[in-house]
Formats: C-alpha cells, structure tokens, sequence
C-alpha cells in the first residue's frame, strides 16, 4: 500500500473547492491568495512571483495567522529548490530539490524534524508536462515503489495509470474555461507537483478514482461546477463534498509588451520601410482558409512527425488551433516558405490577410516554438511585400493598401508564396511553425 507523504504544501488542496475573484488590471492575472474554510479552520496561501511570472513564495496562514512560507529558488539549468520555515517551530525546516537532466528530473524532499524522506523520478515531455513518475520511500518507508503513468488531450491530464499503491487509475475531465493558474510560468512539471489535482489549462468538472484498499474495491467520483467572469477565468467552484475557498487575483509582470503596443511597435518600425504590418490583433476563432474558392497548400519542408503528431501543409487547411505546420530543415528555418495555391472562378480581390503565428494550440507550446518575425511574400513569382509580424499568440489582420491589392484575372490560379525572412526563437526549440493563414477575398 502506498504510504502518504505528508509534505504536501496546505495550497495543493485549495484549487479544488471554491473561488471568487477580482479582475487584474494590469500585466496578466495570476492567482493572489487561495483561501479555504472547511468550518473548522480558514487557511489561505497568498503567492509572490518573479517577473517572469513564476512563483517564488507561498504563505500559508492558519485562521490568519501566518504558519509557514516556501521559497521557491530557480536556477539556470532548470533545476528548482523549495524551502518551508515554520514560524512557531523555527528548528522545522521542509526542503524539496528538483535535480533536472533533460526530460528527466529527480525529486528528493527532506525534513530536519525527522529521518525519512523520499525520492521521485519524474519524466516530462516536450511541452513540460510529467508522463511518468516513479516514487520510493526511504529509511524507516523503504521497501515501497509507485510507477504513475499520465495520459494527455489537449494539454489536458486525463489519467493516471497508477502501480504499487492502492489506487489503479485516476481520470480527470474538463470545462473549456482558463484555470487559474492558466498564466502562471511556473514549470508545467513543478505546478503538477505542487498541485497534482489541479487544471493547468482549463478547470477539472470531474475527479474519479478507482482501485483496492483494505476494504475492498473502491470507486470514488468528485464533481466541480464553476461561475466564471467575463475574462474566462473561474470566479466560483462548488465541490460535490462542501467546502468553501475564494481566490483573489493580482497583475503579473508584463513578459511581453501588450498586443496593441506590439503591433503599434510592428507598425512603427514598418512604417520606416514601406511594408506591411497587421492592423489588427482579433479574437480566436475558427476560419475559412481560402474563401469560397478551392485551394491548398504546399511547403519546402516538413517537420518529421513526432508520434501520432504531424506537422505537414495540410495542417494549414484545417483552419483550427490544434494543427501547426513546422518546417523541417536544421536551425530556424530561415529561407523555408510557404505556397499557398488558390483557383480564382469570376472576378476576385485579396482584401486582406489573417496569420496566426506560431504553434498556437496552448501558450506553452507556442513559447517553445519558433515563430515568424518576417514573412516575404511573393504573388505569382514576384516579389510583393515584407509582412512584418507581431510576436503574439492571437489572429493577426494584415490589409492590403490600394497599391497592394491582389487582383487576379478570371479563371486565373493565384500562387502566394510566404518566406521566412526571420524569426521570433523558441524557448525550447527552433522549429519555426505557422498554425494558420487565411484570405478575405472579396469580389463575385
């Protein structure tokens, strides 16, 4: 049976009960203080960042007063350090070390007020998230293992397939909503750790376990409903078991600058060339790729599939979130491009131009992919414009000016062809990737 390490921060459990919040009114939101009332005891964690937006202190408070801090220390090659004081036992000190190596990072947590501790084996994918974890007591615990693994859709934990303990599986479902830890940039794998039942990405609706303890077998199912405000973001959760908690929300640093002004930079600095820069930053949506026309397209080079996840030009006509084209070739992809194919039937006019830069399925992949600074385009061979894109995430609105406009003849095939010029980097890597374009093409 497994044996419940009882280190866990009073934070790990706040996430799954209530929440009401305030709007942040600067930078991105991130969540200020959790606070849970169970009728017996109020205890709230209040969070500090860096400015990058990761969690570098959490107080914990017991019917406010406070009962402990964790300082969250990060360094350069990914590793992290947890260290809790306790205020009313100041020889107590809980400290956590994340050893990272690559994908692979081992755990080890020590306390001074006792001998066992345990160590955890944890395997991330490319996107951050925990797949396995291989946990193991120590000293007095020694003698027992557990081997999780963890299933994902749409950068989503779905399951965890557990052995050596007590529980087979845990399966998790989902509202489509933002968590609230949705712009923290913490890592993926450290807010798993420290939050193992909480959503990253959107909010957990249902928790089921399922497995054998002394008793027999179980089955155990919690449900989650939400009030949400107009940003997305949960105001409120009811717990099927009662219990209470707020969340208040506070303004994180401002990582990148907002979209108006980055586009008003693009513009400024497109201004003094003579090309093209987008005049709007829209909302995401879905989107009809070529109009009422037939098209599609092709690529100079293809990002060899990883998995069941491909990374072709077909992508490109799928005109969703979930797909990116990714070129291929070593380094950034300078020089790669993009054709896009389009049979003209009556008269027809290129009005406009939407590009969704980037890898744009979850803002951490997009931030671990390269993305497009510098699009040249080329109509029919000829060269017709530098489109100069901002570094954001949403749809981006490029419109032609009068000298600009496209217009091809009747019964005409139009080729445009998109070179990358230059590139935003990627966090992790140099795969450039584009997720959509598409043509407002008006005319009859």
């Amino acid at each position: 049976m497994s044996k419940t390490i009882k280190f866990a921060t009073i934070a790990a459990t706040l996430l799954m009960v209530a929440f009401t919040g305030c709007k942040s009114q600067n930078g991105v939101k991130l969540p200020k203080t959790l606070t849970r009332n169970d009728g017996h005891m109020e205890v709230m964690v209040k969070f500090e960042y860096d400015d990058k937006n990761r969690i570098v202190k959490m107080h914990d408070y017991h019917d406010k007063k406070l009962f402990s801090t964790g300082t969250v220390t990060y360094d350069n090659d990914g590793s992290v350090k947890i260290v809790h004081s306790y205020v009313n036992k100041a020889e107590e000190v809980w400290e956590k070390r994340y050893a990272k190596n690559a994908n692979i990072i081992t755990v080890r947590s020590t306390r001074s007020y006792e001998d066992p501790f345990f160590t955890d084996t944890i395997t991330v994918n490319k996107d951050g998230y925990i797949v396995r974890r291989r946990r193991s007591g120590s000293c007095t615990d020694a003698g027992w293992t557990e081997i999780s693994t963890f299933l994902y859709q749409n950068d989503n934990l779905i399951r965890i397939k557990e052995a050596g303990g007590y529980r087979d599986f845990i399966e998790f479902k989902y509202d489509d909503k933002k968590s609230p830890f949705y712009n923290d940039k913490t890592p993926k794998w450290l807010l798993q750790d420290l939050f193992p039942n909480t959503g990253l990405n959107n909010n957990i609706t249902e928790h089921k376990e399922v497995g054998v303890d002394p008793d027999g077998a179980f089955v155990s199912l919690t449900t989650y409903t939400y009030e949400y405000a107009s940003d997305g973001f949960p105001n409120k959760q009811v717990k099927s078991e009662s219990e209470n908690a707020t969340i208040t929300y506070q303004s994180g640093a401002k990582n990148s600058l907002t979209e108006n002004t980055v586009a008003q930079n693009v513009v400024a600095e497109v201004a003094k060339g003579g090309s093209l820069a987008p005049t709007k930053i829209d909302e995401f949506t879905s989107w009809n790729v070529f109009g009422k026309y037939k098209g599609k397209f092709t690529t100079s080079s293809t990002l060899a599939p990883q998995g069941n996840i491909h990374y072709s030009a077909k992508n490109l006509e799928s005109g969703n979130l979930q797909a990116a084209w990714c070129e291929g070739v070593d380094g950034n992809g300078i020089g790669e491009h993009i054709n896009m194919n389009i049979e003209i039937k009556g008269k027809a006019q290129f009005t406009s131009l939407m590009v969704v830069n980037g890898y744009a399925k979850n803002q951490t992949t997009w931030n671990n992919n390269a993305r497009v600074k510098v699009f040249r385009l080329y109509v029919d061979g000829k060269y017709w414009s530098d489109l100069h894109l901002a570094n954001i995430i949403k749809p981006q609105i490029f419109h032609f000016p009068s000298h600009l406009k496209i217009e091809p003849e009747e019964g005409h095939q139009v080729n445009l062809t998109f070179e990358i010029l230059e590139v935003y980097p990627g966090v992790r890597f140099e795969d450039t990737c584009i997720t959509g374009i598409a043509l407002d093409v008006g005319g009859s």
